[in-house]
């Protein structure tokens, strides 16, 4: 499935130049439908997909999926055209303006530090405007077309939840943990200290704890925007539980020090366990779980019809 520029965060890596070689051959590279992508188009999109890694030129495998992302994209915005889906003028300079706030820099600064990378600002605005009409488009194609149902929903707590659950309060957590490694002397352990302080900071100053927990947690948790799910007494490291149990909903954590590391909490749901059990008590639990199913399923399914009816030739 393709993976989103996400509009956002988009310049995250544009300080870093293009991993072009200095001699450039424009040439074909793949075609979809009447339309082709040339190594130049693919050279800008690699910039572009980089999210803030590091800016380095990718192997022969990596590349080839980057290709499969950029024709996958192409396909989608050729769909939303044929289905008269347009990105408006008001919400493609919304986007623009919220890549200017989340990277603190002016219109002008912006324009530089692009021009470093080797891009333009229509790059951004063309890969901004592709990623609103295919968001829109998975929005009218698939997302419109998911249902979960009460059945449904039962089924999955009398399965999955119920053999588990038990009385008393309950929290569900958000972490970002920064581990401290055995070999750790005192003053890693210190900078690592500094650095989860550093994180919380940002996190008070308003910055989104998702997005933080992707770039720096060592939990699993991380690719889940550092969601944890529920826990009872008993379930949490005690320096943790401590902590969660005596926090108020959407209230931040101080970084607390365990055995493991450096954690930054969000309790963003208190139970007090008052309620009788059943599955209408975890409906907020249980429907994400169920739509990310259906929609998967769904997603597959009309991509796979939509690549199917489709003219592409990768030629890599």
């Amino acid at each position: 499935m393709l993976r989103s520029l996400c509009a956002a965060g988009l310049l995250v890596a544009l300080c870093a130049p293009a991993c072009s070689s200095a001699e450039t051959f424009d040439r074909i590279l793949a075609v979809v439908n009447d339309e082709i992508i040339t190594q130049s188009e693919f050279d800008r999109y690699i910039v572009l997909a980089s999210m803030g890694g590091e800016q380095k030129k990718p192997g022969r495998e990596m590349e080839r999926q980057l290709l499969e992302q950029l024709v996958e994209r192409k396909l989608m915005v050729q769909e939303a055209n044929r289905l008269k889906i347009t990105a408006k003028d008001k919400d493609l300079e919304k986007a623009m303006q919220e890549i200017l706030a989340r990277n603190k820099m002016t219109h002008k600064e912006l324009k530089a530090q692009l021009a470093k990378a080797g891009l333009t600002i229509e790059d951004v605005r063309s890969a901004v405007r592709a990623e609103l009409m295919t968001s829109e488009l998975i929005g009218r194609e698939v997302n419109a077309k998911v249902v979960v149902s009460d059945v449904d929903m039962e089924k999955y707590y009398n399965e999955n939840i119920r053999p588990n659950e038990r009385p008393g309060a309950r929290v569900r957590l958000k972490q970002i943990l920064l581990r401290i490694d055995k070999e750790f002397t005192p003053e890693q352990i210190s900078a690592l200290q500094e650095r989860a302080e550093s994180i919380r900071a940002q996190l008070e100053a308003g910055a989104s704890f998702e997005k933080l927990a992707a770039a720096y947690s060592q939990c699993p948790s991380a690719d889940r925007g550092g969601d944890l799910g529920f826990f009872y007494k008993g379930q949490l490291l005690p320096e943790v539980e401590e902590a969660a149990f005596g926090l108020a909903e959407n209230t931040l954590s101080p970084v607390i020090r365990s055995p493991i590391g450096f954690h930054i909490v969000v309790v963003t749901v208190r139970e007090d366990g008052a309620a009788e059990p059943g599955w209408k008590n975890h409906v907020r639990d249980i429907r994400p779980v169920l739509y990310n199913r259906e929609f998967e399923k769904l997603y597959v399914k009309w991509y796979s019809e939509l690549r199917a009816n489709a003219h592409i030739v990768i030629k890599f």
